[in-house]
């Protein structure tokens, strides 16, 4: 609770450039900013590795990775974000089938974002989501979520794969496809 963790890295082929989390995690009031995983890496903020994981009243800012800029969840993983904030975060890897996820790449598990904004994160891959990239088969669900200025290289596109939801989104593009009561597509958000 009430942490800063910054300016931390990895070494080559680790990952998880602030936390890696392989079991039960509750992050609250917790401040991500300024992580660099380089090297092959995934999840500069957070890497949760098949673990269960709870954020609540976090900020992921300004943290880079090849994939999952901010927090990439794998193997199985679990995770659930709640009134949280993801700005500056960069997925890298411009190599195909990887730069996913400029704030979140689900590649094996359960998101779940409520009451959170993506803002102004981006992607180096023109297809792979600047703010939330998700696997084909994987369940990633948001409820009351802002996604604004998100870019894959210079294109608006704010999220990449099939998201469920349950209304009240906004997205400043059209590629979350947002259809449920209360949500908005194409939409300035200042």
């Amino acid at each position: 609770n009430n942490l800063t963790l910054a300016n931390s890295g990895s070494l080559p082929a680790f990952d998880g450039g602030g936390i890696l989390n392989q079991g039960i995690l509750f992050l609250q009031n917790v401040t991500f900013s300024n992580h660099l995983v380089p090297f092959s890496s995934s999840g500069a903020g957070l890497l949760n590795l098949g673990g269960t994981v709870q954020i609540i009243g976090c900020t992921f800012k300004n943290n880079e990775a090849l994939s999952g800029g901010a927090i990439a969840n794998l193997a199985n993983g679990i995770l659930g974000v709640f009134n949280s904030t993801f700005s500056g975060n960069r997925a890298t890897s411009t190599s195909p089938g990887s730069g996913k996820g400029g704030a979140i790449w689900n590649q094996s598990g359960s998101v779940t974002l409520i009451n959170s904004t993506l803002v102004e994160n981006q992607t180096a891959n023109s297809a792979a989501g600047g703010g939330i990239a998700n696997e084909s088969e994987q369940t990633f669900t948001l409820i009351n979520t802002l996604l604004a200025g998100n870019t894959a290289i210079s294109l608006a596109h704010n999220c990449a794969g099939t998201l469920s939801e349950d209304g009240h989104h906004l997205d400043t593009g059209t590629s979350c496809g947002f259809a449920a009561t209360g949500s908005l597509n194409n939409i300035d958000a200042t």
